[in-house]
């Protein structure tokens, strides 16, 4: 945030964001060709670009100038469109798999949780780029916040779950180290 002195001077400040990251080793310590290990630091990557996204939004929020409402609120569809993206992936495709061991109500359970205070924000942003509704920061915090707080609670847990479910998706699908990872080309 820059906050403009009555001297002309300019002042740059940084908030302290709302969603802290997952820490996750740096990458010459991470022995990639462990799959289990390189999945959760590839999910706990993933979870802090979403996270990162969140904290970035509720930081500019309140500085976005007059005529740049409706590029920040695209930017906030995108933030969200990429949350529901993952989402469905893990619930069309991961989940599935463990279900054939695991219990996976209480991942979903979660899910929808911060589902609909999600789609809420999306509306409330959709409006705003289609300009049917005026943006409004304080109203886009609030609305950030509705699931914000919970979703990045399930995104710190979830990379620890998930990592204990790839181990066991290794153990019933032997296979499954024979993917090809996410660097390699395909």
């Amino acid at each position: 945030m820059q906050l403009l002195h009555p001297n002309g001077m300019v002042e740059h400040k940084t908030m302290s964001p709302p969603y802290t990251l997952i820490d996750v080793p740096p990458g010459k310590s991470v022995d990639f060709n462990d799959i289990p290990n390189s999945f959760w630091i590839d999910m706990a990557l993933m979870h802090n670009v979403f996270l990162r996204g969140l904290n970035s939004i509720h930081e500019k929020a309140p500085v976005i100038k007059p005529g740049d409402e409706i590029a920040f609120a695209g930017y906030c569809l995108t933030a969200v469109d990429l949350i529901h993206i993952h989402h469905r992936g893990e619930e069309q495709i991961f989940f599935p798999h463990l279900a054939k061991r695991l219990d996976m109500s209480e991942n979903l359970r979660e899910h929808e949780e911060f589902s609909g205070p999600l789609d809420t924000f999306h509306q409330y942003m959709k409006s705003v780029f289609d300009r049917q509704e005026k943006y409004d920061a304080e109203k886009t915090r609030t609305l950030l916040r509705g699931f914000g707080d919970f979703m990045s609670q399930h995104l710190h847990d979830e990379v620890c779950i998930d990592s204990l479910l790839w181990v066991l998706v290794i153990e019933t699908f032997p296979d499954a180290n024979n993917y090809a990872r996410p660097t390699q080309k395909v």
